[in-house]
């Protein structure tokens, strides 16, 4: 769901226009929406021009344009049959009190851990899944091979060895004040008052409380240890085109937001990945507009009105990739977004498994793609490359091995596992 807060009327080169901050979530996309509460300083940083706008959430404009959606993309992909997303990579400070807030707090598995003693850095990979974790008695490249054979979206959340203990560490940057870039990750909930108020109750910090938007969908954003955004959802339940949602526990690991330069440039990258572009909004007096992508061979509902296309929206059950475009940054030259990898640091990259990574490789190279690490072992934990975006953000490539994939992943119904 898109969240807009207008708290300012300066707006360099557009004085008269209110100056807003917007954060987004998708399981296919997002409205704004309006909020009693508001947006403290404490919880966003400064925004200079109209190109540098960053996305904290509270309220919304009544002059966005409602979003549609859609189905585009192409049946060929450089990364070959069905890829699949694998992860999200969050850098974190204390690895203990990261594991309990997704797993205690967010409701999450914990699958397993990598150990790089010699770059003296640890993985922690956690899913929403009925899986058990993998045998930690395996060796690592067993397990790390176990790892890359799942289906289904993981957050990876990468600890430096000793950053916990260091006085002089002062954290992790979550993309939302200047440099700005990754936005925040988004979870659908089956019931949003009962998943608040157990975050409340055990001091989550909360950059925006649970409520409605124009009485068609309801979200929060929580923070956690390390600052980065997590946006809950409302989940819906959608029984018009083939599927029940259970109201239950079964929270859905939902989307990623980017921002992005240039949304046709951005759009075409990843849609030669494999992504499809499953719905679209574009708000234009605030001169921003969201595409969403998705490993998926579904198309949305055609013709529908706009509480039908939020509820399938809201009912799905994949990864989403959320592009955030501020119209007017592609021809500006100078701008570019920050991709986490370089100081401050923060967000890393999002990780896609595939079938024969040397030759993904060399068909995105082919396309001039960059090439930012070559294909090979990572030490013990299997052989993967690093492509660039057109905004520079890393996308990891992952090998994976002894495993066949027939169709997209989405996450199975309650009923299909019991």
């Amino acid at each position: 769901c898109l969240r807009t807060d207008i708290y300012s009327l300066r707006m360099i080169g557009l004085k008269r226009m209110p100056r807003f901050s917007i954060n987004f979530v998708a399981t296919g996309n997002k409205l704004g929406f309006r909020s009693s509460f508001p947006l403290h300083s404490s919880n966003v940083g400064a925004i200079n021009t109209h190109r540098s706008l960053h996305f904290p959430p509270s309220a919304s404009s009544s002059r966005a344009r409602i979003f549609t959606t859609m189905a585009t993309g192409s049946s060929s992909s450089a990364l070959g049959l069905y890829p699949t997303f694998a992860q999200t990579m969050l850098r974190v400070k204390d690895p203990e009190k990261s594991r309990i807030f997704y797993e205690s707090y967010l409701g999450m598995k914990f699958i397993t851990q990598l150990d790089f003693p010699s770059l003296k850095f640890s993985l922690f990979f956690f899913a929403f899944t009925d899986d058990s974790p993998i045998d930690p008695n395996l060796p690592q490249e067993q397990r790390a091979q176990l790892l890359w054979q799942k289906d289904y979206p993981t957050v990876e959340l990468t600890h430096n060895w000793g950053t916990e203990s260091d006085p002089e560490f002062g954290g992790y940057h979550n993309g939302n004040s200047d440099p700005i870039g990754f936005g925040h990750i988004a979870v659908l909930v089956d019931d949003l008052y009962a998943t608040c108020e157990k975050l409340e109750s055990v001091q989550v910090e909360f950059v925006r409380k649970p409520g409605f938007f124009e009485g068609i969908c309801e979200i929060a954003y929580v923070k956690d240890p390390d600052g980065y955004y997590i946006e809950l959802i409302q989940k819906t339940e959608m029984d018009g085109f083939g599927k029940v949602i259970k109201s239950v526990h079964d929270p859905v690991y939902a989307q990623t937001m980017l921002r992005v330069k240039d949304i046709k440039k951005s759009v075409a990258f990843y849609e030669s990945l494999g992504m499809k572009m499953i719905a679209e909004s574009a708000f234009d007096e605030l001169k921003y507009s969201l595409k969403f992508m998705a490993f998926t061979d579904e198309s949305p509902p055609t013709n529908v009105d706009k509480k039908v296309s939020v509820s399938w929206l809201f009912s799905r059950r994949y990864w989403t990739l959320e592009l955030t475009h501020i119209v007017g940054n592609e021809s500006d030259e100078g701008f570019s977004y920050h991709n986490g990898n370089s100081d401050p640091k923060g967000f890393g990259h999002i990780g896609i498994t595939v079938d024969d990574l040397k030759a993904s490789i060399e068909t995105l190279r082919a396309q001039g793609v960059k090439i930012t690490r070559e294909p090979g072992p990572f030490q013990d934990a299997g052989s993967i490359a690093f492509v660039a975006d057109p905004d520079g953000y890393l996308i990891e490539l992952i090998q994976r091995n002894n495993v066949t994939r027939s169709s997209h992943y989405e996450k199975p119904l309650l009923s299909q596992i019991e």
